[in-house]
């Protein structure tokens, strides 16, 4: 903890330093408090401040299902504090320097000690833009973000994902293009050892992506193709070395409107082995040559869809909804071995989540209502699911945030 406020001592005392110069430094965040209350366990992360989806039912010797029971509790973790540094002009370039955490840890173990959230360099000319550093992922697009109060996001409909990146945006007359290559940090792959980033740093290459953006009048849209190639294992537990991998392709159209009072933000993504962005899927062995000892893998993708809407019916009264859909699809070959998958016995999830926030000045109270269905089932020799039956949460929240 004497780190942690060190830090902020440093990050104050060179606000003050830098304000005397020609370069500006600001400072920036928000202190919120959050009181939820879930009528069920979920899959969650962060001692339950983060929920994706209700657990399937576990029934006891009498017939009752452990699972159907409520949690309520508060936190402030998710406080966050933001650093922009706007320096001098190199090459030509505007450039700046960000940096943002928060107090939410990188694991349940370290909840309420400081986590890095962004980091990066950026040089912007007239059409070019580069990144360099810890960012979205551009499966997460900013541009085209749910508005919900849940610290998911809309997880596992929406992509949530911050990775180490190199990013170059180039606004051209027929639209922007982008160019990523990531890394692997705080959200990783599946496979053999848990979820680690040596699958995809083993493969001996980065993740790539490309998205093509376009604007007209108040519409803005888009579209993206995401690769990733990763190394399940480089040996077996008898330490004979493998060359096995499986590669994955990704596919995300997106596109928001914003009017005076009223604005609307959808989605869609094809996902393969999207594990790594809190959504559904990731891969299983589909051939064992027990000659070799090699394996080969198959990805186990997902289909999903989600919607925002947004009204503003008073200058300071906004309401909206999230509803989003995701479900299984598969795996392209039949299983012959392990599963390394999230929620790999679920056929489909669906969410809506009303909202209502009052904001005056520097705060804003919000209150949302998540309810999200979760449908288990069987699963079969090719990943899908059969005799499939839904439980429910209901998330109640209501949020106090002051920015500053």
């Amino acid at each position: 903890m004497r780190r942690n406020f060190l830090i902020i001592a440093l990050m104050f005392i060179s606000a003050v330093v830098f304000a005397q110069k020609e370069t500006s430094l600001n400072i920036g965040g928000f202190v919120r408090a959050d009181a939820i209350y879930d009528t069920r366990q979920n899959v969650e992360a962060r001692e339950g401040y983060l929920a994706l989806y209700p657990l399937k039912p576990n029934v006891d010797a009498n017939g009752v299902d452990i699972n159907d029971n409520g949690s309520f509790s508060q936190y402030a973790m998710i406080s966050r504090l933001r650093v922009d540094y706007r320096g001098i002009d190199i090459l030509k370039a505007k450039t700046k320097a960000y940096i943002e955490m928060d107090f939410s840890g990188a694991s349940n173990a370290n909840s309420n000690t400081l986590r890095l959230r962004h980091a990066y360099i950026e040089m912007q000319w007239t059409n070019v833009k580069i990144l360099l550093g810890q960012y979205w992922h551009p499966l997460t697009v900013p541009e085209v973000f749910p508005r919900m109060l849940s610290l998911n996001t809309g997880a596992p409909f929406h992509a949530f994902n911050r990775s180490p990146q190199m990013r170059l945006d180039w606004q051209t007359d027929f639209g922007k293009f982008v160019f990523v290559t990531s890394s692997q940090r705080d959200f990783m792959s599946p496979g053999y050892e848990s979820p680690s980033v040596d699958y995809l740093r083993n493969s001996g290459l980065p993740n790539l992506h490309f998205q093509y953006h376009v604007k007209y009048n108040k519409i803005y849209a888009g579209v993206g193709a995401d690769w990733k190639k990763i190394v399940p294992r480089i040996k077996t537990d008898n330490n004979v070395a493998v060359d096995e991998s499986i590669s994955s392709l990704s596919l995300i159209a997106f596109a928001k409107a914003d009017f005076n009072k009223f604005s609307v933000r959808v989605e869609g993504v094809y996902g393969e082995n999207l594990f790594d962005h809190l959504m559904l899927g990731g891969y299983a062995v589909s051939e064992y040559d027990i000659d070799s000892l090699q394996k080969k893998y198959s990805n186990i993708a997902h289909h999903s869809v989600w919607g925002d809407v947004q009204y503003k019916f008073h200058p300071q009264w906004n309401a909206g909804v999230f509803a989003g859909y995701t479900i299984n699809l598969g795996a392209s070959d039949k299983i012959a071995d392990e599963i390394y998958s999230r929620g790999n016995d679920i056929d489909y999830i669906y969410r809506v989540a009303p909202r209502v926030s009052w904001k005056w000045e520097n705060i804003s109270v919000i209150a949302e209502c998540e309810i999200t269905t979760a449908a288990y089932g069987d699963l079969d020799c090719f990943g899908k699911i059969t005799n499939s039956k839904e439980v429910t949460n209901v998330r109640s929240t209501l949020s106090v945030c002051y920015n500053f």
